[in-house]
């Protein structure tokens, strides 16, 4: 299971260990991840209507236009995502 690099972020939400722990499709929900450094947001949770994790990355709180929307059908994938963007955000 891929780990994520949180160093210089702000943990507002994280619940992916209990679902790694113990999934169950009843802790599947729309607010499941979020972490802040400066102005930047990464957001991520289970989107039924989309059958599939969604994770969003967000600049100066605009989140109506969002600067990633990455969709993944695992958990797994979806922390690849996580810290691809934060191995991204360190380049730029």
């Amino acid at each position: 299971m891929e780990t994520l690099n949180l160093i210089n972020w702000q943990i507002i939400r994280n619940e992916f260990p209990e679902l790694i722990n113990n999934f169950h499709e009843t802790f599947l929900t729309e607010d499941m991840f979020q972490i802040q450094q400066n102005d930047y947001i990464i957001d991520a949770g289970w989107y039924g209507n989309e059958n599939g994790f969604i994770t969003y990355l967000i600049y100066n709180y605009n989140w109506e236009n969002p600067i990633i929307r990455i969709r993944s059908n695992s958990v797994e994938d979806c922390l690849s995502v996580i810290n691809l963007i934060i191995e991204y955000l360190k380049k730029t």
